[in-house]
């Protein structure tokens, strides 16, 4: 616990790291009184962090400390705190309320710490005029070891800032040029009510009026930025025209644009119940979920070593080269290794770049030093197939191997088994339960077919037959091939994160049950 001394904890994110509902290891030691040992472990304390919710329900960290003593058990289920008054915020933490409250206590050179929850007022100290008084009536109180208490959690996010159903207004903030052909995008909600939470790698689909377009144009962008920031980020690559939603972002988009946008989604997320060391692989503007990670990573409290290698053409369309190099340095588990496929004469080896040539797997096994990791690949497909279909060749077992695209390209990776990795994003092979005998019509395009044995969704079935359809992630959530069901039903072969409005279908995850209209 002594490393927990030494280093600061310097916003909310690395505070709730430290409060994250108690484990199964733990849940039987819970108790409601003080009891010998609790009171001792108070009363010996010189430091404790404090976690308190505010009137709408957000997170206010305190640190308070003292000579023993200044924390004090009153009765067996009542403690009472001395705070400096100029570390208290009235602005958000009124005195007359009655507030949520999470406290760590912490000895120097103790392994264990002593957490507790309760309900807690504040007032003035009757013994200083310059000191407040809170006093706390507990919930529960248990003792963890300095491992166990980083990698638990004690308070559920907020639900009602988790998702949102449809689509909801956010307001550009910030534009930011990242290279010659990727610019970032801040957003801060229209409504001026809370960001969504999201983990580091999800993302958000993202709707816009594009010129020349009847319809909204739908795209998913990966959220960049870190999970708790103040404005949420997506990084945008302008891809050769035709591509719409891209150019309409560089060239329409700027502060003040207003832009609806879905809750976050996805499943090519961190596995944060591990302490493996990590491996990021990245291409192009596939770096875009890598950096959401990697800050994040840098951010909490378990500190896994963690590998980011990046492919890119040349120091030209390479984006935020500069700020990975910065967290680089300031962190030591962090590594950086960055491959320049066609590196311009002002691009320095060893500054810009580290190695001349695609990112590939010979030079993985060159540069990593040999260690049970977990890979998260993104980028194109033939760079994510070759990633993925390597590392498995290579030994790597499956499960330790996610991936994500948005490309409306199929793309199958197929394992060691021919099994999808666990957490990837490719071809997801599912069994075929339409109804055989099923006849699809589609209608604007003026054809009816049957139901083809083999293809794993309605999406595959109209691009079969060439019915002209959107589509991007094939995975249920970005619902850019949502289409209008005139007649019908379908039935849905994953789970979906979010259903689709009613009347509509999502067509990368639904397969027939008899008859179906669909409006395309």
């Amino acid at each position: 616990m002594s490393a927990m001394m030494d280093q600061a904890i310097s916003s909310t994110e690395q505070l709730r790291a430290f409060y994250e509902p108690p484990n199964a290891i733990v849940l039987d030691k819970v108790i409601t009184t003080f009891d010998k040992h609790t009171s001792a472990f108070v009363q010996a304390s010189t430091f404790l962090a404090a976690h308190i919710r505010d009137d709408a329900g957000g997170p206010v960290p305190l640190i308070a400390g003292g000579p023993a003593g200044f924390a004090r058990i009153i009765d067996p289920a009542t403690i009472e705190i001395d705070f400096a008054r100029d570390c208290w915020p009235d602005s958000r933490l009124p005195l007359s309320n009655l507030y949520s409250v999470g406290l760590l206590f912490v000895l120097p050179g103790v392994k264990e710490s002593l957490r507790m929850k309760g309900a807690a007022s504040v007032k003035w100290s009757p013994d200083d005029s310059a000191a407040l008084r809170l006093t706390l009536r507990i919930d529960n109180s248990f003792f963890q070891c300095g491992k166990a208490f980083i990698r638990s959690k004690m308070w559920e996010p907020p639900k009602a800032l988790t998702r949102w159903k449809g689509f909801r207004a956010f307001k550009c903030i910030r534009k930011e040029q990242e290279s010659a052909v990727i610019t970032s995008f801040y957003f801060a909600p229209a409504d001026g009510g809370a960001l969504p939470q999201f983990n580091p790698g999800q993302h958000i689909q993202v709707q816009m009026t594009c010129p020349g377009d009847d319809a909204p144009v739908r795209r998913a962008y990966s959220l960049s930025g870190r999970p708790g920031d103040d404005l949420i980020r997506i990084t945008v690559k302008r891809e050769r025209p035709p591509a719409v939603a891209s150019n309409f972002l560089h060239d329409h988009v700027d502060v003040g644009s207003l832009l609806e946008m879905r809750s976050p989604s996805g499943r090519f997320v961190l596995n944060e119940n591990s302490e493996r060391p990590i491996v990021l692989l990245s291409a192009g503007v596939g770096l875009t979920p890598m950096l959401s990670m990697l800050e994040h990573l840098v951010a909490g409290a378990i500190k896994r070593q963690v590998w980011y290698f990046h492919g890119a053409s040349s120091g030209r369309e390479h984006a935020m080269n500069a700020h990975v190099r910065k967290i680089e340095r300031e962190h030591s588990n962090v590594h950086v290794h960055v491959c320049y496929s066609r590196p311009r004469p002002e691009d320095m080896r060893g500054a810009d770049f580290n190695s001349e040539g695609r990112l590939s797997i010979g030079l993985l096994k060159s540069v990593l030093p040999w260690d049970d990791y977990e890979f998260y690949i993104c980028g194109p497909g033939p760079f994510m197939k070759s990633m993925a279909e390597g590392l498995m060749a290579n030994g790597i077992r499956s499960d330790r191997v996610r991936w994500e695209t948005f490309s409306s390209e199929k793309i199958d990776i197929a394992g060691p088994e021919d099994i999808a990795p666990h957490g990837g994003e490719g071809v997801v092979r599912l069994p075929v339960v339409a109804d055989v005998t099923s006849e699809i019509e589609f209608r604007k395009s003026g054809m009816t077919v049957s139901w083809t044995d083999g293809c794993l969704s309605l999406l595959d079935l109209a691009e079969a037959h060439g019915v002209p359809v959107r589509s991007s992630c094939r995975m249920g959530d970005c619902f850019s091939c949502a289409v209008p069901i005139l007649s019908g039903d379908v039935h849905y072969v994953r789970d979906l994160e979010e259903t689709p409005d009613e009347g509509t279908v999502l067509l990368c995850s639904a397969v027939p049950r008899g008859r179906i209209t669909l409006d395309i």
